[in-house]
């Protein structure tokens, strides 16, 4: 690996990378918004001593003040949840097109979930057995007539 390549992101050209990465900004940037539009103070205190044209002008102030603040706040949930929706989109993709696979090789499905030696101690344990099915009545019944219990099958 070349130092030039050491800095960088290796798949760093790939759009959904680059639109994870602005979505996760997009989130960091609209928690500042409403964390800043929550944590301005907009209330005033009346002082009777100041001329009323300075207090009109001190409430428009204030008036205004909190204004911008919600929407600061407006803004900062419209970022949050466009960033939340478009990241969850992107999962959903890799999780359709097979990239999130729990398996560490996530090579196919055709391959065992368990290794031969996680199979050998399931067969050993009969409360666990992998090749007896449960799932119908007819496997359950067919099992039934194999074995002669006749009285079983009446119930």
């Amino acid at each position: 690996m070349s130092a030039s390549e050491a800095g960088r992101c290796p798949d760093s050209s790939d759009p959904v990378e680059r639109l994870n990465i602005a979505s996760t900004i997009g989130i960091g940037i609209g928690i500042l918004l409403i964390v800043s539009g929550i944590v301005v103070p907009t209330d005033y205190s009346m002082n009777p001593q100041l001329p009323a044209r300075q207090m009109e002008s001190i409430e428009i102030f204030y008036h205004r003040l909190s204004f911008a603040l919600e929407v600061c706040i407006v803004v900062g949930m419209a970022l949050v949840t466009a960033g939340t929706v478009v990241q969850t989109a992107i999962v959903v993709r890799m999780y359709l097109k097979g990239e999130l696979d729990p398996r560490p090789e996530a090579a196919s499905l055709t391959e065992p979930f368990f290794s031969g030696t996680e199979m050998t101690a399931l067969q050993g344990d009969s409360s666990c057995d992998p090749t007896r099915t449960y799932g119908t009545s007819h496997t359950q019944h067919s099992s039934l007539r194999t074995t002669g219990d006749l009285s079983a099958e009446e119930h």
